[in-house]
């Protein structure tokens, strides 16, 4: 397996993405992979090490090769820089697609809480030639039409004063079109960071663009399940997985069934 770094954003020179590539022997030969770029969470401040790598790890196992977007976050989050990040993250794997033994017809993001927002604001506000070929949303952050996680709103916006136009920019469900490409999307009812009607919000929006779509709600658990297991939930016990665990193989299976 190649694991490699790549500082390649010109905006933020501590944003980078990390490739996980299977390695291709001869002996195996295996067709071009799928690929997942993978947006960890933190509410604009941070990037979650618990939603990087083991969630990286867990789709390479499912046979895709996999791509951590590690965006710009806290003061360098404003002005859309992460969604310039995943912009040309999306490009770099599809420009690669040889080279990382993918097929470029089958790039999927897929993001968490406030890296959700940055996957999905990938699926409405690129133009439609650069969108990922599906999302996959946990618990995501997706608008102020509803109430909302508000750091992630101010650090998207730079203030915490934003004007209408940035909270419309802000309120993903209201850009979802026909051409926003299929999305898997998982929450608990009783999230208590990230309520769970963003995702109700955003549900309604793609059915009504006609948009595929899958919704996965839990009634119980907290905010940033990640894998939902004693590997990425301490408080989880070893030898038994919260319900929401299963969201990797139903992911996976609607992922592979496009």
């Amino acid at each position: 397996m190649k694991i490699e770094k790549l500082f390649m954003f010109e905006n933020d020179e501590k944003a980078h993405l990390i490739t996980y590539i299977r390695d291709n022997p001869p002996e195996m030969d295996n067709e071009p992979r799928r690929a997942i770029i993978i947006c960890p969470g933190g509410g604009y401040q941070w990037t979650s090490d618990r939603e990087s790598e083991p969630i990286a790890l867990q789709f390479l196992a499912r046979g895709y090769n996999a791509f951590v977007l590690k965006y710009s976050v806290a003061e360098m989050a404003k002005d859309l820089n992460p969604l310039r990040e995943i912009e040309a993250a999306i490009k770099h794997v599809r420009d690669n697609a040889k080279a990382y033994n993918i097929r470029p017809d089958r790039v999927f993001v897929l993001g968490f809480s406030a890296g959700a927002h940055v996957a999905l604001s990938s699926g409405t506000l690129l133009p439609e030639e650069a969108r990922p070929d599906a999302m996959v949303l946990c618990y995501p952050v997706v608008t102020a039409t509803c109430p909302t996680h508000l750091g992630s709103m101010y650090h998207f916006c730079g203030t915490e004063t934003p004007t209408e136009e940035q909270i419309e920019l802000f309120s993903l469900d209201l850009h979802v079109d026909s051409n926003t490409p299929p999305a898997f999307v998982w929450h608990t009812e009783n999230d208590p960071s990230v309520p769970v009607q963003n995702s109700k919000n955003l549900i309604s929006a793609l059915k009504n663009a006609g948009v595929k779509h899958e919704l996965l709600l839990f009634p119980d658990g907290p905010h940033g399940l990640s894998l939902a297991t004693h590997e990425t939930c301490k408080d989880i016990p070893e030898d038994e997985p919260h319900p929401a665990s299963v969201w990797v193989d139903l992911a996976d299976k609607w992922l592979k069934n496009l």
